[in-house]
């Protein structure tokens, strides 16, 4: 085998069994071997996935098309007001009309408004 391939596929669960047979034979069975099924691997691969969406910061971009046959200079207003509301736009809008604005954080309202406040804060 190639010592390569080894080193990466060894701390494995899947492989780990195969590949550290003769390490698991010099050592005590005191340990209870994990059951690889699966559900498990599912769930492995799920909490990874997890692990990496909370480091991000995801952004959205919304497409909109103006017209199904993607020609030039024509808009079907039908066509992009459906998109609008599938998409949320229009939810949005209203929320917003309505006085509840997109929130700023502590830092950025302190810098906006500093110059009205008391001189005592």
């Amino acid at each position: 085998t190639n010592a390569f391939i080894v080193k990466l596929f060894k701390q494995d669960v899947k492989y780990g069994e195969v590949l550290n047979k003769d390490e698991s034979q010099d050592a005590a069975p005191s340990k209870k071997k994990k059951k690889y099924t699966v559900s498990s691997e599912f769930k492995d691969q799920l909490s990874s996935l997890m692990d990496i969406v909370d480091l991000t910061e995801p952004h959205f971009i919304r497409c909109i098309k103006p017209n199904p046959q993607n020609e030039p200079d024509r808009y079907d207003r039908k066509g992009v007001t459906e998109q609008l509301r599938y998409g949320g736009v229009l939810q949005v809008v209203q929320v917003s009309r309505a006085g509840y604005p997109v929130r700023i954080n502590h830092q950025e309202c302190w810098d906006d408004f500093k110059v009205v406040a008391s001189p005592q804060i």
